[in-house]
């Protein structure tokens, strides 16, 4: 039950911030949120101006649902301090998750208040794409959240994430992890290792724009943990190409099932690295399928306008017949060597 629902109606609104309103009604609402718990999404408009202090604080009726609130998610806060945000978070006893997204003055000294109060029973923390954080608070979150109840823990956009500064929460808080977001980190094969040794319920790993990470190393994770996962993010990887695809397939049976990540992964490398191209052979029209190199493919594209292209500069011609189209048993080696979905093979016809 979020709070924008609970409060679209502009009658009940008005109606709990009566004086009169009796006391079987507010008792009655207040068990309600109580049971169901909120999510408070929370930007600049639902706080004060700065009062003399310098504090801003929660409007009216917003403040009065802090004893009820379990999941506070902070978005896009830029004029909010840390003190601001330290009060509206303490105000919320109940607090199970914790969400922080391009705010600008959270610190490692913010987030340590914050997790020596609440870090036994954060369930949810995700701190992503805001600038003071360092290394430090990764060690706050190994310190203080090793109780066994943090399930999810995204670390998107952070400069400090590596395997050194991963590992102390892998070890400690491993054994309740179920996903991990590491997105655009400089994690490599060793964080893949730590997360078999410590992680064994893990389910949901998000890796996209890592480049740090090697294909070899990515196979060796998935025919380890690969029956587990349900999410597996690896767009955006400069160092992988359409022949991760096999292993994706045969050690991470429930991606298709649960997740569209491998229809999305298959089509945007299919997009990218892998061509169709119309030329002539010894005067004859030929068609031509390359597999081009990832670091190549913009100077493909260029070459791909001149008048003569030399394909076998760019990568490896991976299918060619006579004609303007590719012919069955082409569509049919493609299909098998990179165990890909049909109706994606006929998209290069």
């Amino acid at each position: 039950m979020s709070v924008s629902s609970f409060f679209a109606s502009q009658e009940l609104r008005a109606l709990l911030q009566m004086a009169g309103v009796c006391k079987q009604l507010r008792t009655a609402v207040q068990q309600v949120m109580g049971t169901v718990g909120l999510w408070l999404h929370l930007d600049e408009t639902f706080f004060t101006d700065s009062d003399s202090q310098g504090q801003m604080r929660l409007k009216f009726p917003y403040v009065t649902l802090t004893p009820y609130i379990q999941r506070l998610q902070f978005v896009r806060c830029k004029a909010l301090t840390d003190s601001t945000i330290l009060s509206t978070v303490f105000s919320c006893p109940a607090l199970t998750s914790l969400v922080f997204t391009h705010v600008e003055h959270i610190n490692d000294d913010t987030i340590e208040q914050i997790l020596v109060r609440f870090g036994a029973q954060i369930q949810l923390l995700s701190i992503n794409c805001c600038d003071k954080i360092s290394s430090a608070t990764l060690l706050s979150i190994a310190n203080h959240c090793s109780g066994g109840k943090l399930g999810v823990l995204g670390l998107a956009h952070l400069d400090c994430v590596s395997d050194n500064s991963l590992e102390p929460i892998l070890v400690h808080c491993g054994k309740s992890l179920e996903c991990l977001n590491l997105t655009k980190s400089r994690v490599t094969d060793r964080t893949f290792e730590m997360i078999v040794l410590h992680c064994p319920r893990l389910n949901g790993l998000h890796l996209a724009e890592v480049p740090t990470f090697t294909v070899s190393g990515l196979i060796q994770l998935m025919s380890e943990k690969g029956t587990s996962f349900f999410t597996l993010n690896i767009l955006q990887c400069p160092q992988l190409t359409v022949s991760i695809i096999p292993a994706m397939r045969r050690y991470c049976p429930h991606l298709r099932t649960r997740s569209d990540d491998l229809e999305v992964f298959v089509n945007t490398l299919m997009a990218n690295y892998l061509y169709r191209v119309k030329g002539r052979d010894n005067d004859q029209a030929a068609t031509y399928v390359v597999l081009v190199h990832p670091h190549e493919v913009s100077s493909f594209l260029w070459a791909s306008n001149e008048q003569i292209l030399h394909l076998s500069n760019h990568g490896e011609i991976v299918a060619s017949n006579f004609g303007t189209q590719l012919e069955a048993c082409e569509l049919k080696n493609l299909l098998n060597r990179f165990d890909l979905d049909e109706d994606v093979i006929q998209g290069l016809q």
